[in-house]
């Protein structure tokens, strides 16, 4: 494989990645992890991928949320993308799922590419031929159309959801445990719980679709229908940064 490093830019620097982060530090810091990890793989040992993190305070996005004023998540993330391509970056992320409810104006907004972390689960969700796809991420998340509607291939496929007890659960969870850094057991036995009761909806593959739900896998141990869309993302982002060397 050509290595999409070789070639300097005009500036005599290899292609980055913008990443904006912060929501939370911690899935940050694993979409960092990820994506050299995979960058070393691909092309061999002290080979990471060149990136540049705009990292955003999660509180007050949090409660910008929660409030439902989605216009200023917006807004703060449209900034620190700006803020990114000013800065050289051949491509941006958002390192969260939920944020991607601000993935449109964002795109929009930027010149340079913003692949979506829901585009690469649903070209993969194609490929193994699922047709009954179960979800798990944020209430905020899952309670988005637009976002689903991606998902779910323009309904080419059903989306199955967790109950109202399981989404309370789930987003306690994840706001209230992964998002501070608690990964244990516990956590991981409501994982099973909530994957379980979507198998039992009928669901022939489950999406975490979440960026703190992956912290609790353990990779040797993980089904195969067990779809994990920041992994997916994360090959989807090393990609478009290989191109953007083409």
């Amino acid at each position: 494989m050509r290595d999409p490093m070789a070639s300097p830019s005009p500036d005599g620097r290899a292609p980055r990645l913008g990443l904006i982060g912060g929501m939370s530090w911690r899935s940050t810091a694993d979409y960092y992890a990820r994506i050299n990890v995979l960058s070393e793989r691909r092309r061999g040992a002290h080979r990471n991928t060149p990136l540049m993190i705009d990292s955003l305070e999660f509180a007050g996005l949090l409660d910008a949320g929660g409030r439902g004023a989605w216009h200023e998540v917006e807004a703060e993330l449209v900034a620190a993308g700006l803020r990114l391509q000013a800065a050289g970056c051949a491509a941006a992320a958002l390192t969260a799922v939920t944020a991607h409810r601000c993935h449109d104006a964002l795109a929009a907004a930027l010149s340079i590419p913003v692949p979506h972390v829901f585009d690469a689960a649903a070209t993969h969700l194609s490929a193994v031929g699922a047709r009954r796809a179960g979800l798990l991420g944020t209430s905020r998340t899952l309670a988005a159309p637009f976002l689903l509607d991606r998902m779910s291939g323009k309904g080419a496929r059903e989306i199955v959801r967790p109950d109202a007890e399981m989404q309370d659960r789930l987003d306690a969870l994840i706001l209230g445990r992964l998002t501070q850094g608690v990964v244990d057991d516990a956590g991981r036995a409501l994982l099973d719980s909530a994957i379980a009761a979507l198998r039992r909806g009928g669901a022939d593959a489950v999406v975490l679709a979440c960026t703190e739900l992956p912290l609790l896998l353990r990779p040797e141990q993980t089904p195969p229908d067990i779809v994990d869309a920041v992994a997916l993302h994360v090959s989807l982002l090393c990609d478009t940064v290989m191109d953007a060397r083409s």
